[in-house]
Parts: C-alpha cells; structure tokens; sequence
C-alpha cells in the first residue's frame, strides 16, 4: 500500500477506537477489495485491538484478534503493531494465521512514536526510517472523521473521564428508588410513566446549555430511578429511538412492555451522536457524582451506548467500572459476553469510511 493509504487506514484505525493505541496490536477488517485504476476499492468494517503478547504466546493472540473477524466473513485485513521496537515475528504470526484462516493481509505496518514503516517493503516503497506520524492528522479520512464529531484521546483512560467519581459527590448515602414501597402494579406503572417527562425535561435542559450542570436533586432522583430495571430500559430506549418525535412514545412502550423490550426496538442505522449526547452527558454526570454502589445502573447504560454506537474501547472500559461497582450487575454482563463474542451493533454489518460504503486508494 502506498504512503497515502497507510495514513488513511491508520486514521481510520485511530479514529474508531477514540484514543492512540501503546503496545498494540490492531486489525481493521477490509471488506470487497478490488483492484481500479487508481488503486484499491474498499470498506472498512470491524476492528479489533489486543495488548501486545509476550513471544510464547505470539500465534495465540494472533489467532484470538483474528477469529472475530473471520467467522463475520472478513476477506481481508490492514494490520498495525505499535511498539517500541520492530516486532518481525509478531508481523509474520499475523500472515501465517490470516492465511490459515483464509483472510488475505494487505499490509502489515509497524508504529512506532513518531514514525511508521511497512513490515512487507521490499525497500523501494518506504524510506530507511519510515514516514512521519504526524502527517495522519492532515488525512483525508481524518478530516472526515473529524467533521463526523470524532476525536482521538491521548490514551486509553482518557476514554473513561467523563464518569470517574469527582470532588462533589451527591448527599447522602443511597439514592432512593422513587417507586420503591409501592406495592399496587398498576400504581408503579403510572409512576413510571409520570417519571418521563422529568426525563425529557433534563434531557431538553442540556440540549439548549451544554455548559448547565444538572441540579443535584435531579441527579438523586435519576440515581435512585434507575435502579428501576424497567425504568433504566425506558431511558435506553428513549435515547436509541430513531426519531426524536418517537423517543418518548418509544419509552412508554418499554415500561407498557415491563422493560426488556428495549432489545426488540433498537434501530438499524447507527445512533446520531448529537441526538445521544444530551443524555450521556446527564448519565455521566450521575455516575460521577453517586456514591459506590450505585454508579453501576449509570454505567451500564452508557456502556450499552458505547457499544450501539460502534465504541467496543469504551464500552468495555465502562462495563468494567459497572461490575466493579455491582458485580451482580445483569445488564453489564450481558455487555461483556456481547464485546467478548465481538457481537457488533444491529447497524454495523459495515461502517464505510466514504459515502457509499466505498473508498477508491
């Protein structure tokens, strides 16, 4: 691959997981690549990230990045090593397995700290001490990422924050599940429902300000109310409609439901971040501020968001804090075995990087 298209691929690599990979190893599935007359035509889809192994378990990790995407039907790859020093064995352990495994590797290119150089030059396409990494900014797909509302963190706990406790943490050492001591079926179901537009009120209140903090005692109520697993599931749902007309309705037919129906009403198309944002920053906001043992419902929810959004790094950085503050928490373990099993979002068969779902290189 030329010098231009590595900077793409890297852009799109550094781009999807949201921060600057250390000591990695990365994949980016390729999909329908096709020789034209000014390069490759393809789409990128699915990408995988794994620490660096050891030498002895090399073929292991190799194989563990790689599966993922051979059982979805990847044909071929664009690998990355970011390490301090040339990984030789690590670049050819990734040939071996995506050639047993029927995957065909484009290119194979090792990152270092500020430079980067294919592990497949023959000596003619890549000077002696490989090309500047600072060119990847000024990429094509970079700008489109950019102007699609992406970024890239320093690191990796950059991802996470938003929501680690801060200096201002609520009253009080429980929030209260507002609907708690009642006992009537039918009176619960109001409560629920009348909690709603509480929730679309804050969610319209960081629509118009992004810089309004919400009201401590809003974040007490929303606290306790998503200890409410039919209530949490409303606010997911809300959050993911497919319209902003259809959102609260959405909602209500999750608590009409008696919650879990969220699963049955995601939408095909990627979630819009501008619609999202809003609440994450209010879900965020009370996973900062709650006391431990109840930041999992919060954290759970926005890992459930990460992951519909196609964010598998954070999702998985949050569900970790969502089982350390709950271990019990269902909803986080069902997040775990979906990015363990590399379970992409409904949406997500192939996330282009061109309009069209092809980029000519």
């Amino acid at each position: 691959m030329s010098h231009r298209h590595i900077l793409d691929l890297l852009a799109y690599a550094w781009y999807s997981l949201g921060f600057v990979p250390r000591d990695s190893l990365v994949l980016v599935a390729l999909h329908d690549p096709s020789p034209t007359p000014s390069g490759w035509a393809l789409s990128c889809g699915a990408l995988a990230r794994v620490d660096l192994p050891p030498p002895r378990y090399t073929t292991t990790v190799v194989r563990h990045g790689l599966r993922p995407l051979a059982e979805q039907g990847c044909p071929a790859v664009f690998a990355v090593i970011v390490a301090r020093r040339r990984r030789p064995a690590l670049a050819q352990a990734v040939l071996d397995e995506a050639r047993a495994l029927g995957i065909e590797v484009l290119d194979v290119v090792g990152v270092g700290r500020e430079r980067f150089k294919s592990y497949l030059c023959d000596g003619t396409c890549c000077p002696a001490k490989g090309f500047a990494l600072d060119e990847l900014a000024d990429s094509r797909v970079a700008a489109e990422l950019v102007l699609q509302g992406r970024s890239v963190a320093d690191g990796i706990d950059d991802l996470v924050a938003d929501v680690l406790p801060g200096p201002d943490p609520l009253p009080g050492d429980a929030p209260r599940d507002p609907w708690d001591a009642i006992d009537d079926h039918d009176e619960l179901h109001r409560r629920r429902l009348s909690g709603l537009p509480r929730w679309g009120r804050l969610l319209r209140g960081q629509a118009d300000r992004r810089d309004c903090p919400v009201p401590s005692a809003d974040l007490e109520w929303l606290a306790g109310a998503l200890t409410d697993t039919i209530f949490r599931d409303a606010v997911m749902a809300w959050l993911l409609a497919p319209a902003p007309e259809l959102a609260e309705p959405t909602a209500r037919e999750v608590i009409v439901g008696g919650g879990g129906a969220v699963f049955s009403v995601l939408p095909p198309e990627r979630p819009s971040a501008a619609a999202v944002e809003p609440g994450r920053r209010i879900l965020a906001a009370v996973a900062r501020r709650a006391p431990e043992g109840f930041r999992a419902p919060a954290l759970a929810v926005l890992s459930w968001l990460a992951w519909q959004g196609g964010d598998g790094v954070r999702a998985r950085l949050l569900v970790e804090l969502a089982l350390g503050d709950d271990p019990d928490s269902v909803l986080a373990r069902l997040i775990v075995r979906l990015i363990e099993e590399g379970v992409p979002p409904p949406w997500a068969c192939l996330d282009p990087v061109a309009p069209g779902g092809v980029a000519p290189w």
